[in-house]
């Protein structure tokens, strides 16, 4: 260092501080950029992901809405209105009439009855052979009933289903609980389509 400061004069090492300084300075500055950058970065991305929450929860709550809206011709498609319901064969026999209705225009993947003490009066699969589990609706029917209003739910076992649970009443005056359930399949395709953003939705093992 003896000897370089001995061959730069009073201006040269000057400038060498000088620059050194700079060099100092300019690191500062790219250090603090990249801070300010992360934390735009962060705030934006937080922004991002609120506003794509409140997208999907818009999205589902129209689904059910919509959903809640067929509680009318499906129980009419059941007898729900009639003086008496239709009951064993002849129940199942209308919603197998009615199965590609129920299924192709309406849009509903299984359906479920209950009567007003929470009992199982009758459940479909539509898409699906064999028994449909009903056990983890059974304590969500007692509960609306017991409300007196619908409610939703959002279950993955194995495809993701909205099921809307709509109380009834029907013809006889006996009181009923509705269970629809619907894929949410066009709620993801609406999701993407307007947020331009992939949705992957993790459940449970158990499926809940």
């Amino acid at each position: 260092m003896n000897k370089l400061s001995g061959r730069l004069g009073l201006r040269g090492r000057l400038l060498l501080q000088s620059s050194i300084v700079l060099l100092v300075m300019l690191g500062s500055l790219v250090w603090l950029g990249r801070g300010q950058m992360l934390e735009q970065y962060t705030q934006q991305r937080s922004v991002v992901i609120e506003q794509q929450q409140r997208l999907l929860g818009s999205l589902l709550q129209a689904a059910a809405e919509a959903t809640l809206g067929l509680a009318g011709p499906v129980s009419t498609i059941l007898g729900l209105n009639e003086d008496s319901l239709p009951a064993g064969d002849a129940l199942a026999n209308r919603v197998g009439q009615n199965e590609d209705s129920l299924a192709v225009e309406l849009g509903l993947e299984a359906l479920v009855l209950f009567d007003a003490k929470g009992e199982l009066l009758f459940a479909r699969d539509l898409y699906a052979l064999g028994d449909y589990d009903t056990a983890w609706l059974a304590e969500l029917a007692r509960k609306a009933m017991a409300r007196g209003s619908p409610s939703t739910d959002l279950r993955c076992s194995p495809a993701c289903r909205l099921t809307v649970l709509a109380p009834v009443i029907g013809g006889n005056g006996q009181a009923y609980l509705l269970a629809m359930s619907r894929s949410i399949g066009q709620v993801l395709v609406d999701f993407q389509r307007i947020s331009q953003a992939d949705l992957i939705l993790l459940a449970p093992s158990g499926g809940n």
